[in-house]
């Protein structure tokens, strides 16, 4: 069949057709996890339905932002000025509709549940998705629909944002369960507990002592100490096994990313890891340093690069900075764990 010169084939008018909303729902889906899962921790923390589905909205609306002016749209090259309050006003009547979604869940008696919440997603993302291609980004909407799927792919892993989504996303399992299932975080828990609460509870002096000292495992003790008498000893582990998985997540993902210039497909792959047996077992000092020597490697390949790249000048200067980086580096390694000084100097 011949297409003439301004026809275009089925195939492509097809791909055309959904690149747009399978980006669109690519990002949503992102959003989703990140919107539900900080929801999730405002019920837990006991804000109530309203103020936590706020709660999850708020958190996500700087990511909305970021990824579907980026990458949905491709309209990075349009001003804040014109964009972000176009923005704002579409994610309110979106936001408006899903208000309306919670409280007819609440009224059916589902309140306290994550049910009505994820009815109110369905409906916010199917509003939102008409006002920003209409509206918030019209006339880039077709432009972009035209684009390669394997250029969003290559802009997607080249975005530092997907490094924040992945962590917030490797971290989220801990907001749906009762404690971690870890076999030493009961044990760390206990110790927390006692460290923080010593002082000014008689019947534990009863039975412990607790002395400070400067030693190579020390980071989630720290962490806690800030934490507990914030948030309490149980919400506090979870925020630090959340804050691990986290660390780790984007210690990989950034190591790549300074080996390679992006982030490559072969990372992905070790991200299941940090789920591993050291972690099950609970060992979360260890974990934690590891992290922090990840990205701390990470840094380190960075600054080697742009000695690589200087004159001979710079390159001293370079060289000189990262010796003394080394030094605080190397400390706070130490001071969370002692293994993972080790593993950053190996």
């Amino acid at each position: 069949m011949n297409l003439g010169l301004g026809a275009v084939a089925p195939s492509e008018a097809l791909r055309r057709a959904v690149a747009l909303p399978a980006r669109f729902a690519g990002v949503g889906a992102i959003n989703t996890v990140v919107g539900l899962s900080l929801i999730q921790l405002g019920l837990w923390l006991g804000l109530g339905d309203y103020a936590a589905n706020a709660f999850g909205y708020a958190g996500g609306f700087c990511c909305a932002y970021v990824l579907h002016r980026r990458v949905t749209f491709r309209a990075a090259q349009g001003a804040h000025r014109a964009q972000l309050p176009r923005f704002a006003l579409a994610a309110a009547i979106a936001y408006a509709l899903n208000l309306a979604v919670v409280a007819l869940g609440v009224a059916l008696g589902l309140g306290g549940t994550i049910v009505p919440h994820i009815a109110a997603t369905g409906a916010y993302a199917a509003a939102f998705y008409w006002l920003s291609s209409r509206f918030v980004f019209a006339g880039r909407s077709r432009a972009a629909g035209g684009s390669s799927v394997s250029a969003w792919i290559d802009a997607l892993v080249r975005s530092p944002a997907l490094i924040a989504v992945l962590a917030c996303a490797a971290a989220a399992p801990l907001l749906f369960v009762a404690t971690p299932p870890l076999v030493d975080a009961a044990g760390h828990m206990g110790r927390w507990f006692v460290q923080v609460n010593l002082a000014r509870l008689p019947h534990l002096q009863q039975w412990y002592g607790f002395e400070w000292s400067l030693l190579g495992n020390l980071g989630c003790d720290l962490l806690a100490q800030l934490l507990i008498p914030a948030f309490g000893a149980e919400a506090s582990l979870r925020i630090i096994v959340g804050l691990i998985l986290a660390t780790q997540t984007t210690g990989v993902l950034l190591l790549s990313r300074a080996a390679h210039g992006r982030v490559s497909p072969t990372a992905f792959f070790a991200l299941p890891f940090i789920y591993g047996f050291p972690f099950q077992f609970g060992f979360l000092n260890s974990m934690l340093g590891i992290g922090l020597a990840l990205i701390a490697l990470a840094g380190w390949l960075v600054l080697d690069e742009g000695c690589k790249d200087s004159w001979s000048s710079r390159r001293r200067a370079l060289a000189r900075y990262r010796f003394w980086l080394l030094l605080p580096a190397g400390f706070l390694l130490w001071l969370v764990h002692t293994m993972a000084l080790g593993v950053f100097l190996v």
